[in-house]
C-alpha cells in the first residue's frame, strides 16, 4: 500500500470520527414518541426524527426487555417536516405495553410505556389524570402525577404556548406547526414524567394564536378615566383569513388523537374506556366573541348582557354533536373535557360585576381593572353562552342524560362543585404550572365586599366541594384525578404541588345534585383540615372544614413531634419561624377523624 493510500484511510477514519456524532444526532428521534388515540386494541404515535425521510422500526411489547416484540416499520418524512404518526393495531385490551424506536438497528434512548383502554362497555376500574395552563417547571407536581399512574392524562389547554416563540398566526404554516407541537412535546415537564409513562389526549385552549381568540377576532378591551368617568373600549382585531382551519390542520397533522367527527367544525371528539364516555368539546375555534353579548345601553349609559341565541361558544355543528352523542351514549358514567370552566354560577358573578362596571376593582394587587373587566372575564366561560350551557344543564337535570360530569381548565384554579352550584357535577383543574394558582377563586372572597355581595364571601356559593384559593391562600399549583370504580362510583379529587388534598367528591350512580348531603354524594372524609399557605415562611393557618373539636400537631419527616395543641376549633395560627426550612407533617385527630397533610417551609 502506497504512503499516499495510507494517508487518505486515515483521513477517512478521521472525518467519519469527526462527523459521527453529527450523523448520529441526524438519525435520532428529536420529539415524542408521544401515544395517543389509545382504545382496546390500538394506538398512535407520533414521532419526529432530527431530519426528513429516517427508516425506523417501532418495537411493542409486553415485556420490557422486548423478548418478543411486535415490530413495525415506519419512516420521517420531508412531507411532515420530519414527522410522522403511525397508527398501531391488533394490541390486547387493558394490557401494558413498552416501546422503543430502531434506527439502523440501534434502539434510541427514548422509549416508554402505556396501557391500552379496557373493552368498551366493560365495567373497569380506571384512573386518569387532569390538567391545563403549564407554563413553568414543578417538577414536584408532575412527579405527583407520574407517581399516580394513569391510564390516560388529558390535557384541556394552554399546553405552554408557542405563539410567544412560533408567532401569533404560526398555525398558518404548515412546518411551524409541525415546530410548536414539537416545541410542546419536548418540554421538561412533560417529556420527563408524563410522555414516556402515560398515554395523552389533548384540546386546544388559546394557544394556538392571540390569548382569548374565538372563530375570527380576537376580543381587546381597554379603559381610561377621563375627567373622573371610566371609559370602555371593546374592540375585536380581525385573525387572518384560515388561521381557524390551519389550527384543526395542524391539530390533524401533528397531534396522535383520536378521529374528529366533523373537522370543519373544529377538534372536538369522543373516546370510550371501559364503561366510560369521554366526550372532549372545542370551545375555542368556532366560538363567536364574547364582546357580542354585551349591547350598550345609550340611554341608561350602561353597558348590559343580553346574549342571543346565535351567541355560541361551541358552534352549531358541534353543540348538534354532542347533544345527541350523549343522549345515545350507553355508558355507564359520561365524563365532558372542556377548555373553559362550566360552572353556572359564574353568570351571578357576571351580572353582579356588571353592576359595578364603571367601578376601579384592585384586588390586593394581582387584580387589577373594573367591574366591566369582571364581567367580560366571566362572559368568556360556558355561563356567558347560555345557549350553548342551557341545554346541557336541561340536559341532565331532567334526568335525559344520567352520571354526566364536566372536567375543565383555563383558569389557572381548582375547584370542585357537585353541580348543585354548577349545574353539573364539574372539576374545574388548571394551574399545572401558572406561578397564579388559585388567584381565581381568592377573587371571589375579594369581591364580596367590593361588589356588596355578600354570597360570594366564601367562595361555596360557586364551588362547594373544596379547592385551592376557597377559604384558604392555598396557591400552590394544582392537578385533578379521576377515579373510575367499575359501575359502582366515580371519584374525583384535586391535588396540589405537595401533595395536599384540596377536596374530592364521590359519586354513586344516578347521582341528581339537589343539594350537598343527597345520598349519592359524599366529600370525601379526609378533607377536614387545610393548611396554607403552602408553602410557607413565618406562619401557617391550621383550618378545620367543619365544626368539630381535635388535636392538631406537627411532627418533622424523622416522625418527632416538634408542636402540639389540644381542643381547637375553626382556626388557628401557627408560628413557624424557630423551625428550619424543610418538609413537615401536620396532624388533626380526634374519635372520629385522623387526617395528616405535608407542608413546606421555606
Amino acid at each position: 500500500m502506497s504512503r499516499k493510500n495510507h494517508s487518505q484511510i486515515i483521513l477517512f477514519i478521521f472525518t467519519c470520527l469527526l462527523f459521527a456524532p453529527i450523523f448520529s444526532d441526524a438519525q435520532t428521534i428529536s420529539s415524542g414518541p408521544v401515544v395517543g388515540g389509545v382504545s382496546e386494541n390500538s394506538a398512535r404515535f407520533f414521532i419526529r426524527t432530527h431530519t426528513d425521510s429516517v427508516s425506523f422500526i417501532l418495537q411493542l411489547d409486553t415485556d420490557s426487555s422486548f423478548s418478543q416484540p411486535i415490530e413495525l416499520n415506519g419512516s420521517t418524512s420531508l412531507a411532515h417536516f420530519g414527522s410522522t404518526i403511525m397508527d398501531v393495531s391488533g394490541l390486547s385490551g387493558s394490557t401494558t405495553y413498552y416501546y422503543r424506536v430502531l434506527i439502523n438497528g440501534i434502539p434510541d434512548i427514548k422509549d416508554g410505556h402505556f396501557k391500552t383502554f379496557p373493552p368498551r362497555g366493560t365495567k373497569a376500574n380506571v384512573k386518569l389524570a387532569w390538567g391545563s395552563c403549564n407554563y413553568f417547571d414543578n417538577h414536584s407536581l408532575f412527579q405527583q402525577i407520574k407517581d399516580f399512574k394513569p391510564d390516560l392524562f388529558i390535557h384541556t389547554g394552554d399546553w405552554a404556548y408557542p405563539p410567544t416563540i412560533w408567532g401569533d398566526y404560526h398555525v398558518l404554516s404548515d412546518s411551524l406547526s409541525t415546530e410548536a407541537f414539537a416545541w410542546r412535546y419536548n418540554i421538561d415537564m412533560m417529556n420527563q414524567y408524563i410522555l414516556p409513562f402515560s398515554a395523552i389526549d389533548y384540546i386546544y385552549d388559546d394557544s394556538y394564536t392571540h390569548s382569548g381568540a374565538g372563530l375570527d377576532v380576537v376580543p381587546r378591551y381597554s379603559y381610561q378615566i377621563v375627567n373622573g368617568a371610566v371609559i370602555h373600549e371593546l374592540r375585536e382585531d380581525t385573525l387572518p383569513a384560515g388561521i381557524t382551519q390551519g389550527a384543526i390542520r395542524a391539530y390533524y397533522n401533528n397531534f396522535p388523537g383520536y378521529d374528529l367527527p366533523d373537522t370543519s367544525g373544529g377538534i372536538f371528539h369522543k373516546f370510550s374506556i371501559g364503561n366510560t364516555d369521554i366526550f372532549m368539546v372545542d370551545n375555542r375555534l368556532f366560538r363567536t366573541s364574547e364582546f357580542r353579548a354585551f349591547p350598550y345601553d345609550s340611554i341608561a349609559q350602561k353597558y348590559t348582557f343580553e346574549p342571543s341565541d346565535m351567541h355560541t361558544i361551541l358552534g352549531e355543528k358541534q353543540r348538534e354533536w354532542l347533544l345527541s352523542e350523549l343522549q345515545n351514549s350507553t355508558a355507564d358514567w359520561k365524563i365532558v373535557g372542556s377548555g373553559v370552566a362550566f360552572n353556572r354560577k359564574l353568570r351571578n358573578v357576571l351580572e353582579a360585576s356588571l353592576n359595578y362596571q364603571d367601578t376601579i376593582v384592585d384586588v390586593l394587587g394581582f387584580y387589577q381593572g373594573t367591574g366591566m373587566t369582571l364581567a367580560l372575564s366571566m362572559a368568556y366561560m360556558w355561563a356567558g353562552y347560555p345557549a350553548d350551557q342551557d341545554p346541557l344543564i336541561e340536559l341532565y337535570q331532567s334526568g335525559q342524560v344520567k352520571n354526566l360530569f364536566m372536567v375543565t381548565g383555563d383558569t389557572h384554579s381548582s375547584a370542585l362543585d357537585n353541580g348543585y352550584n354548577s349545574g353539573i357535577p364539574e372539576m374545574n383543574t388548571s394551574g399545572l404550572a401558572s406561578e397564579d394558582e388559585g388567584y381565581f377563586n381568592f377573587l371571589f372572597t375579594m369581591l364580596a365586599g367590593i361588589l356588596n355581595e355578600p354570597w360570594l364571601r366564601n367562595g361555596e356559593d360557586i364551588w362547594n366541594g373544596g379547592g385551592s384559593g376557597l377559604r384558604n391562600t392555598g396557591f400552590a399549583d394544582s392537578f385533578g384525578t379521576t377515579e373510575i370504580f367499575e359501575d359502582d362510583s366515580i371519584k374525583f379529587c384535586i391535588y396540589d404541588e405537595i401533595g395536599q388534598n384540596l377536596g374530592c367528591l364521590t359519586y354513586t350512580k344516578d347521582y341528581v345534585p339537589t343539594n350537598i348531603s343527597n345520598s349519592h354524594f359524599s366529600a370525601d372524609p379526609t378533607n377536614f383540615l387545610l393548611a396554607y399557605p403552602n408553602p410557607t415562611k413565618d406562619l401557617l393557618i391550621v383550618s378545620l372544614q367543619e365544626n368539630i373539636e381535635a388535636s392538631i400537631l406537627i411532627f418533622d419527616m424523622s416522625g418527632k413531634e416538634i408542636w402540639r395543641k389540644e381542643n381547637v376549633v375553626g382556626s388557628i395560627e401557627v408560628d413557624l419561624t424557630q423551625l428550619p426550612s424543610g418538609t413537615y407533617l401536620i396532624n388533626c385527630y380526634n374519635k372520629l377523624i385522623n387526617e395528616s397533610k405535608q407542608f413546606v417551609k421555606n
